[in-house]
C-alpha cells in the first residue's frame, strides 16, 4: 500500500512555539511526498467561557474556519482547528468516554467533509499522540492505517480525563501501530495490548542541521548577563516552578532564562526571565549563548516515564551540560547530565556545569549527532 494522504492530530499548531515529535515525523512524511491534513485539537466553547483561557486560545479560533496552507518539500499541508460545541474536561457530565469518543464525530462539519474540502482524500493514514488521541475514533475504520506516536500517556497528564484514560485504553488496544518513545511505556503497552504485534521502541531525535549553525546573540540577551541557564519548553503542570525560583535564589549571580507557553507566577525574582514563546527556528540562538540546559520538572508519572526529552538533544547539540532532576527514567540522560533534588542539590549541579571547560562542551555537541532524526526515520521506514 502506498501512503498519499495522512490525516494527523494534534493539540499543537503545525507552526507552534514548541515542536514535539509529531511535528518531525510529518516534516519526514511530506518530504516523502504525503498530503497531510493536521487537526489541532480540541478546541470548544467550553474553552471561552473563562477569560483566561479564551485569552490563550484566541489564536486558535482565528483559524477554524479556514485551512492554513504549508508546502514542504513534495508534500501539502493542511492545518484546521475544528470547534466543537464541548470537549473532555475533568468534571461531572464531560468526563464520560462516550464523550471523549463521541464529541468530533457529531461535529457539522465533519473532519472528513474538512479533509475533503482541503483535497486530502480518500485518507490512508491517520497518525496522532495523546493529545491528539480523539481523531482515532471517527477515523480509525475508513483508513488502511493507523498510528499512534505514544511520546506520553493520557493517564499521566495533571487532571486526567477519565473518559479520555479510558479512550487512550481502547486505542492501544486497537491501534495498527504503536510508536513508544520511551522503554516504560512500551512495557506498559504491551501488557494492555497483550501482544507485541504492532508495536515499536522509537525514540525521540532532533534536527542536527538546526542545531549545528552558529548564530548570532538574540536581542533579549543583550540586557541580561551571563551566566545563563535556559529552560525551552511548555511550563505546564509538571513544571516545577518552587524548584526554579528556590534555586534562583540560591544562585543570584546566574540568569535563568524560561522561554515557552506557560503561565508565569506573580512576582519573578530579578534573576529570572520570562521570555515565553518562541518560533522553534529561533531556539539555537537561545541555547548557542547560554551556560547551561534546565530541566526541573515535578515527580510525576508523566515525568518518570521520560527518559530523554527532545530539549535534552537540543541542549548537548549546543554545548550546554544539562541539569535535571533525577526521577525515574531522566537518570539515563548521563552522563550526558549532572542531577540534583532539592533546591541545594540542583544549585550544586548548575555549578558543576558551569565549570564544564569548551573542550566537554565540544564533545557533548559530537555525542548529540547519534541523536539524530535521520537514524529515527530509517526505522520508521522500515515500519
Amino acid at each position: 500500500m502506498r501512503v498519499r494522504n495522512v490525516v494527523v492530530g494534534s493539540s499543537y499548531l503545525w507552526r507552534d512555539s514548541s515542536k514535539v515529535g509529531l511535528h518531525a515525523f510529518t516534516e519526514h512524511l511530506l518530504q516523502k511526498g504525503c498530503q497531510v491534513e493536521w487537526f489541532t485539537v480540541p478546541l470548544s466553547v467550553l474553552h471561552f467561557l473563562k477569560p483566561r483561557v479564551a485569552r490563550f486560545k484566541w489564536p486558535l479560533l482565528k483559524r477554524v474556519w479556514k485551512s492554513q496552507a504549508f508546502r514542504l518539500g513534495k508534500g501539502y499541508l493542511c492545518n484546521r482547528v475544528p470547534l466543537s460545541l464541548v470537549h473532555p474536561i475533568p468534571r461531572r457530565g464531560f468526563d464520560s468516554y462516550w464523550l471523549a469518543k463521541g464529541y468530533l464525530r457529531s461535529r457539522v462539519p465533519s473532519l472528513e467533509a474538512l479533509a475533503k474540502r482541503d483535497g486530502i482524500y480518500p485518507v490512508d493514514m491517520i497518525f496522532f499522540d495523546s493529545g491528539g488521541l480523539d481523531i482515532y475514533h471517527p477515523w480509525h475504520r475508513k483508513v488502511h492505517v493507523s498510528i499512534y506516536r505514544l511520546s506520553d500517556l493520557v493517564s499521566h497528564f495533571p487532571r486526567a480525563v477519565r473518559g479520555r484514560v479510558l479512550s487512550e485504553q481502547k486505542v492501544i488496544r486497537g491501534a495498527d501501530i504503536l510508536l513508544a518513545a520511551s522503554e516504560p511505556i512500551y512495557q506498559y503497552a504491551r501488557e494492555l495490548r497483550g501482544t507485541e504485534k504492532g508495536l515499536y521502541l522509537l525514540p525521540n531525535g532532533f534536527e542536527v542541521e538546526l542545531f549545528r549553525k552558529e548564530v548570532s546573540l538574540p536581542p533579549e540577551y543583550m540586557r541580561i548577563p551571563s551566566p545563563r541557564a535556559v529552560f525551552v519548553g511548555a511550563m505546564s503542570g509538571w513544571f516545577d516552578w518552587e524548584l526554579l525560583l528556590q534555586v534562583a535564589q540560591l544562585r543570584p549571580e546566574v540568569s535563568f532564562c524560561l522561554l515557552g507557553r506557560g503561565e508565569e507566577p506573580s512576582a519573578l525574582p530579578g534573576n529570572v526571565f520570562f521570555l515565553g514563546a518562541r518560533p522553534h527556528e529561533e531556539m539555537p540562538a537561545y541555547l548557542q549563548h547560554a551556560d547551561v540546559g534546565l530541566i526541573p520538572f515535578r515527580d510525576c508519572p508523566l515525568v518518570r516515564n521520560i527518559e530523554r526529552p527532545l530539549k535534552f538533544y537540543e541542549y548537548i547539540a549546543s554545548g550546554l551540560p544539562v541539569v535535571s532532576v533525577p526521577y525515574g527514567n531522566l537518570v539515563k540522560m548521563a552522563p550526558y547530565a549532572l542531577f540534583g533534588q532539592t533546591p541545594e542539590e540542583f544549585a550544586e549541579a548548575i555549578d558543576g556545569a558551569l565549570k564544564f571547560s569548551s573542550a566537554q562542551r565540544e564533545r557533548l555537541k559530537q555525542e548529540a549527532q547519534k541523536f539524530s532524526w535521520e537514524n529515527i526515520f530509517i526505522q520508521f521506514d522500515e515500519i
